[in-house]
């Protein structure tokens, strides 16, 4: 339960008996069928992190690339733009990034959004 509280930012809710929890159930379902919902922020809290950090986080929310493989990608480029700009074939030559990391990294740029 420690692991999901702190290295997952999920909120643990603790109940004394089995009406507290049924309690609690039926004020959660009470707020997820009102109407006027708030969006859930994918990200959780934001940070007061450094340049390179936020860098980093951005680049590593792309599907399949953790914390190693983009501070590869920003070391090998330099910035953002220039790994957003790469062709895959640049892309495959950083380490880490395989053809199919390079091929989803350029989809996801040059897919057109379908919201």
């Amino acid at each position: 339960m420690i692991s999901i509280a702190v290295d997952f930012g999920v909120s643990l809710l603790y109940s004394r008996d089995e009406e507290e929890t049924a309690a609690i159930l039926k004020m959660l379902a009470k707020r997820e069928q009102m109407g006027n919902k708030r969006e859930v922020n994918p990200h959780g809290k934001k940070s007061t992190s450094t340049l390179p950090e936020q860098q980093e986080y951005l680049v590593s929310a792309i599907a399949d690339i953790g914390p190693k493989a983009a501070r590869n990608l920003l070391l090998h480029f330099g910035s953002v733009e220039a790994i957003m700009k790469a062709d895959a074939k640049e892309l495959k030559k950083v380490n880490l990034i395989g053809p199919k990391r390079a091929t989803k990294i350029r989809e996801l740029i040059e897919a057109p959004y379908k919201g």
